[in-house]
């Protein structure tokens, strides 16, 4: 080989097994990026610095999001947990019912061709479930009050940080009622200090 040809373009890997045609086989590639214990420990890693979360709990899917985080700092109870999944899947629903778009960017497919959905269009029952269903734990809240019903829809529907954990579990409370989840821990979920 001459010189020139030595030193134009990317110097081949010698270290690797190929094909008589010369492509490096499958088996012989090195992983790109980040592998997937070194993701997982950046997330746990940022988990207790961002939010506190202790490294025993910083693994669990709870500590993931607000409402699990104050789960398992243990200001609110099991049944109320419970009680903002099931307020954050209603809210949804709700929201897939009626054509709402999602209020974040990440959530819109803008690659996607105009014109029906490829998924099974809802029937009208079940449209009609939902929203009446969202309008009755609306009122359900109205009783709550105002300041409770804004602590639940940060928390349980945009995720954001609230100060009035108070009004939080009062509304999550009335939720729970609403929801008929029993007043005993839920089943699956371990008790907290």
């Amino acid at each position: 080989m001459s010189k020139n040809r030595k030193r134009r373009g990317r110097p081949s890997n010698a270290k690797v097994q190929r094909y008589a045609c010369g492509k490096i086989r499958p088996e012989s590639r090195t992983m790109r990026g980040e592998t997937e214990m070194a993701i997982r420990s950046t997330v746990l890693a940022a988990r207790q610095r961002l939010y506190a979360v202790p490294m025993a709990d910083a693994g669990s899917a709870e500590a993931g999001y607000e409402l699990g985080r104050l789960w398992l700092s243990g200001k609110i109870s099991a049944r109320q947990l419970e009680a903002g999944k099931e307020y954050h899947c209603l809210v949804a629903d709700y929201q897939r019912a009626i054509d709402m778009p999602s209020p974040y960017p990440q959530g819109m497919d803008l690659g996607a061709a105009r014109g029906l959905s490829l998924k099974g269009e809802p029937d009208e029952s079940r449209i009609k479930r939902t929203v009446n269903q969202y309008m009755r734990s609306l009122t359900a809240m109205a009783d709550a009050g105002k300041p409770a019903t804004v602590a639940v829809r940060e928390v349980c529907v945009y995720d954001r940080g609230v100060f009035d954990v108070e009004n939080l579990a009062h509304g999550l409370d009335i939720l729970a009622d609403f929801f008929g989840i029993p007043l005993e821990a839920v089943d699956g979920l371990r008790r907290h200090r």
